[in-house]
């Protein structure tokens, strides 16, 4: 089955630039398990307020200053969420902070010394304050929740809540990067912009506050790979080496429940309706494919094709015929 997906990221607050001031930092373990014990007990209320669309106990564990911000959104902003996040989640990272005084910057550096390290940073609006990662993955999909409390007398109370994209069929931004660095490097034009297209998706899955190291590169390389597909590639593209002189105007990615699959659409003169010959031109087109974007049928389970007898202008739905060319193992 085919399936479609929607990247949400939520912004609740802004983030103020301050001077960096703690006088202690502590991250998962090293935190002490009064305080971690507490937090676990909030994220799990936090989760399943999310979960089971209970916007009035999503209220109660947030800040006057994030109610003020954005309490009358939480409606939408959870029943947009609560569809895509599984049933479960697990603690990614945490930390507890002290901070000498308030209205400071805190910048934490994570992860494990490789390309998925990031930093968390945040306006620290209370002398004590914790960060819960919070990652729920399905089968194609990791969501990300940053929650970042403060103390309010003797309450924890959320700051600050994102939701992003971390992950598509458990590859991060950083991963991806990776493997589009691996095609470009093999003159795969086209797969090495889709993608950087997916690593772009999954860049910022805690908005302005969650940043990988290599943010700038990532960026920078999809810049690059971008401009050089729009100076080789004109669309649409006319395959005047076929009598029926198919058009393609676009390439991207299909996901389905197995991955990611390449997909081409293309405008054609032959009446959909006329399937022999609709699939006599595809079967040329497939032929031809490999030379006009190298890379694109190789090493894939799936290619994808959609003919049309006009393009869409995403202003309503186009008839289309479809057809799949599976790759031989």
């Amino acid at each position: 089955m085919l399936l479609r997906f929607l990247l949400t990221i939520i912004s609740l607050v802004t983030l103020t630039m301050c001077t960096i001031n703690s006088s202690g930092t502590w991250k998962d373990e090293t935190i002490d398990h009064l305080t971690r014990s507490e937090i676990g007990n909030l994220n799990d209320q936090l989760f399943n307020a999310i979960r089971n669309k209970n916007v009035e106990a999503l209220k109660n564990l947030m800040s006057d200053k994030l109610l003020e911000a954005d309490g009358d959104n939480l409606g939408a902003i959870v029943n947009d969420i609560s569809s895509a996040i599984s049933d479960d989640y697990h603690v990614m990272n945490e930390f507890y902070v002290k901070n000498t005084s308030t209205g400071t910057t805190n910048i934490l550096p994570a992860g494990n010394g490789d390309d998925n390290d990031f930093t968390i940073k945040y306006q620290a609006l209370n002398e004590e304050m914790y960060v819960s990662l919070l990652l729920t993955e399905g089968k194609t999909s990791g969501i990300l929740i940053t929650a970042i409390y403060g103390k309010y007398g003797n309450k924890w109370k959320i700051n600050i809540i994102q939701f992003g994209q971390y992950s598509l069929f458990n590859m991060t931004a950083p991963e991806y990067y990776k493997q589009a660095k691996a095609s470009y490097g093999q003159a795969y034009l086209i797969d090495a912009i889709n993608l950087m297209g997916l690593s772009m998706k999954c860049l910022s899955p805690g908005n302005k506050f969650f940043e990988y190291k290599k943010a700038d590169e990532i960026t920078a390389f999809y810049n690059k790979v971008l401009d050089e597909v729009k100076a080789k590639y004109t669309f649409p593209l006319t395959l005047s080496s076929i009598p029926t002189q198919p058009q393609i105007f676009s390439v991207s990615l299909e996901m389905t429940d197995e991955g990611f699959s390449p997909i081409v659409y293309y405008l054609s003169n032959i009446d959909l309706a006329n399937t022999p010959s609709l699939t006599a031109e595809n079967e040329k087109i497939k032929d031809e494919i490999g030379e006009i974007f190298p890379g694109i049928d190789q090493g894939k389970k799936y290619v994808f094709y959609r003919a049309f007898n006009e393009i869409p202008d995403g202003t309503r739905e186009v008839e289309h015929y479809g057809f799949i060319d599976k790759q031989e193992e």
